[in-house]
């Protein structure tokens, strides 16, 4: 009987050690990233082309030529006379 106590309290002694050196070995799980999906190129619709005015007078003069104005519409445009009848 004396010579099972050893071997017993032998084994006890091992669980215990197993035991507490596995307590701390417990961790939580890494958050998962959300995944990203590129969907591809977004449909863009094209700009819708400008709408051409027909001169409403004829040109003031030569050199004179009928474009749009991005601000205030069509009109009769002079490289050094400016527009005609200037924007009021």
């Amino acid at each position: 009987m004396l010579e099972k106590t050893p071997i017993r309290s032998l084994i006890t002694l091992a669980t215990l050690a197993i035991g507490a050196s596995l307590t701390g070995c417990v961790v939580a799980p890494v958050p998962a990233r959300p995944v990203v999906v590129n969907p591809g190129p977004v449909y863009v619709a094209p700009a819708p082309a400008p709408v051409y005015v027909a001169p409403a007078y004829a040109s003031p003069g030569v050199g004179w030529v009928w474009i749009q104005h991005p601000r205030y519409g069509w009109g009769w445009h002079h490289p050094d006379h400016g527009w005609h009848r200037g924007w009021r």
